[in-house]
């Protein structure tokens, strides 16, 4: 997990106090079959599209690497909500 949160940090230039990565094991099947996959979403604020391929790609060698998931049985969503709709520390980013 570490390793995927010097990735995002890296590709985003956001500092790794502002990555936070959270990993679980469940029972999933993908084609009809369940050997390993995985589903998984990442958002930020202001989120450049021109990273989303190049995270996707180190992300999917992560997981092949370090998982034995291959690259053609996960889903990586990439999400950039309005500063309004994050909150942190009691508040949003809005304000």
């Amino acid at each position: 997990m570490l390793e995927a949160s010097r990735i995002i940090s890296e590709e985003l230039g956001k500092p790794m106090s502002y990555i936070t990565v959270s990993y679980q094991t469940v029972s999933m099947i993908w084609n009809g079959t369940g050997d390993p996959c995985a589903s998984m979403r990442l958002s930020s604020l202001g989120l450049p599209v021109e990273a989303n391929a190049v995270i996707s790609n180190r992300i999917a060698a992560l997981l092949d690497e370090h998982c034995g998931i291959p690259p053609n049985r996960y889903y990586l969503e990439f999400v950039s909500p309005e500063r309004s709709h994050m909150g942190y520390n009691g508040k949003t980013f809005a304000g």
